[in-house]
């Protein structure tokens, strides 16, 4: 039956939209943006600067992801990232110059877009195809809040296997950019809170100016028994929190020797507040691999 080929005709349906997207972006100029980044570009236009909760709120999208494509568009030139009006502890992602040029584009393809794919179809057909598609939609968001518990039970026992990895095994090898150059130092994981990573260093190591001209940091560490688990993200260097400054030095005895108090001014902390994890050992075992 025509019918049972609902779903594959929706996935073609969709190959070829995205197809005449990406053609007309690279010929107006715009190649490597995708459509995923159109869904953020679109909440920026409409509601002006938003943080990323916000945006992956408002996209329906998971925050780790947003962060991801936000970071591509960051490093194309259509957004950045500022502080929050009255309090620097937010940050909001904003439109550039470039990506406010973008947007009569923007608006130029997606009506071009339209356009194409309703073709002839007239208007009473087209009320039934929406009908038809918003029925469906409905018809598996049924199961959708079944996927999402299972899905944050799965995401919380990650988050618990990768905090017990860490703290036992606490020494770590930190990556970060040095205008480009490589640099990898030993680093000490602190503490987990609320789902973020801890670490600390002094504001003046190399290693706190390289975070703030380039937040993308990976690292690594090694079990006694060879199992490896390395991490990639990005810190957040605005989540420099009294509250976790007191807990480590009232925790780690080598913190409170460098730094004595926690409100000592060279002291600062920064988190991973998202990002993947991969787990590997030398037993022959699948590597785990998962996002926090």
């Amino acid at each position: 039956m025509r019918t049972d080929q609902v779903i594959d005709l929706l996935s073609k349906i969709r190959e070829r939209a995205h197809a005449v997207l990406a053609a007309e972006l690279e010929l107006r100029g715009h190649p490597g943006l995708v459509p995923s980044h159109g869904s953020i570009l679109i909440r920026l236009y409409e509601q002006g600067a938003l943080s990323m909760g916000a945006l992956a709120k408002s996209i329906g999208r998971r925050k780790n992801t947003v962060t991801t494509l936000v970071h591509k568009l960051e490093t194309a030139g259509y957004v950045r990232r500022q502080e929050a009006p009255g309090d620097d502890r937010i940050t909001l992602v904003a439109l550039t110059p470039k990506g406010e040029a973008f947007r009569a584009d923007f608006m130029a393809i997606s009506n071009l877009l339209l356009a194409r794919t309703w073709g002839r179809i007239t208007t009473s057909q087209r009320d039934a195809v929406m009908d038809g598609l918003e029925a469906m939609f409905d018809n598996l968001s049924d199961f959708f809040p079944q996927t999402v518990r299972y899905r944050t039970k799965q995401m919380e026992h990650n988050m618990r296997e990768v905090i017990e990895f860490l703290t036992a095994n606490r020494t770590v090898f930190l990556a970060t950019s040095d205008q480009g150059a490589p640099r990898v130092r030993p680093f000490q994981f602190q503490l987990e809170q609320d789902g973020r990573l801890w670490f600390c260093t002094s504001k003046t190591k190399d290693v706190y100016d390289q975070l703030e001209h380039d937040q993308r940091v990976e690292f690594s560490c090694l079990s006694p028994d060879m199992t490896t688990l390395r991490i990639t993200g990005s810190v957040n260097l605005k989540a420099d929190e009294m509250a976790i400054k007191e807990r480590i030095i009232k925790e780690n005895e080598l913190v409170r020797t460098l730094y004595g108090k926690a409100d000592n001014p060279d002291f600062k902390v920064f988190s991973i507040d998202h990002g993947s994890a991969t787990m590997t050992d030398f037993n022959g075992n699948p590597a785990k691999e998962f996002s926090f």
